[in-house]
């Protein structure tokens, strides 16, 4: 099954890649936004689909149906098995030796990508570890089963696809730094009011704040991405889109990391959960902060308008 996902993985880097090159080479570039927008908004369907499906699946049939073993490590032993983060240390040092590595670094240093690369990964780290935590709080503490926690979670895939296509509405209208910052902004209202996990908060009480999410990412998601492939040279589109999806990758990565880390810090109770809620919100802050600062892009020429023939 290792082998497989490492496969699967494979494939899903290349094809968040070419995403991006293709959807800003298919459209004229004063149209850039709304493709991305219509992008991002087809993805959260599956997320949609399979997020109804799983928790009625675990139920009814076992946790073994839906292969999809993302459950926290046991952290026995008090904070040693912290060490197991050295591990890491080794295989980041290769890669920043070799040309992938280099590469992002690289483009770390262009104006206009610095910033959205840095959004992004706080966006995607934050409403991932937010996903993580949530359906154990709604069990735990909400004495739901998993088939609601499901349910419930299906508001933030929801609130991506209605306005993933109004982000690039606003991207090609407002422009792209402006709608990445109120995306970004959106769902840091909802994360920060997370920090106050209670035990006595409702299914309505998680659903308005996941819908936030919802709709902060379907507003960020194109908007950051239209932003760097803007300011990506001519030449350096397609590192550039690899360089994002790098970015989301480790957004991926670092979220049931992150999240486990914090919860098991405090024993995975209630408050643990507040403190990696905590801790993201105020990752998201940074991110949004970066966006702030970053330098703007200058617009791209309109398409010039074909020249209308002589009165005879």
């Amino acid at each position: 099954m290792i082998a497989a996902r490492v496969v699967q993985g494979g494939f899903g880097a290349l094809l968040f890649v070419l995403m991006p090159v293709l959807a800003s080479a298919a459209v004229r570039p004063q149209l850039r936004g709304r493709a991305m927008g219509w992008m991002f908004a087809i993805g959260p369907l599956g997320a949609i689909a399979g997020t109804a499906a799983v928790g009625v699946m675990i139920d009814n049939i076992g946790w073994s149906s839906i292969f999809l073993p993302h459950l926290p490590l046991a952290a026995e032993g008090r904070y040693a098995w912290l060490a197991v983060a050295l591990l890491a240390i080794p295989p980041v040092l290769a890669w920043r030796r070799m040309e992938s590595g280099r590469l992002v670094l690289s483009l770390l240093r262009v104006p206009g990508v610095r910033a959205p690369m840095t959004a992004l990964w706080t966006q995607v780290t934050g409403q991932l570890a937010v996903s993580f935590l949530v359906p154990f709080y709604i069990q735990r503490y909400l004495d739901a089963d998993s088939a609601l926690a499901g349910l419930v979670l299906l508001v933030l895939p929801a609130g991506m696809v209605l306005f993933s296509p109004l982000g690039g509405w606003l991207t090609d209208n407002w422009g792209a730094r402006r709608t990445a910052i109120l995306g970004l902004a959106v769902p840091l209202a909802a994360t920060g009011s997370m920090a106050w996990f209670g035990e006595t908060w409702t299914i309505a009480d998680l659903a308005w704040r996941l819908g936030l999410l919802g709709v902060g990412a379907g507003l960020f998601t194109g908007a950051q991405t239209a932003m760097a492939m803007a300011a990506a040279p001519a030449d350096m589109m397609g590192s550039v889109s690899a360089a994002l999806s790098f970015a989301r990758q480790l957004g991926l990565g670092t979220a049931p990391a992150l999240a486990t880390i914090l919860w098991g810090l405090t024993g995975y109770g209630l408050a643990g959960m507040r403190l990696a809620i905590a801790v993201i919100t105020a990752l998201g802050l940074g991110g949004l902060y970066a966006l702030w600062r970053a330098r703007t892009v200058a617009p791209l020429p309109t398409a010039p308008e074909p020249a209308r023939g002589r009165a005879a």
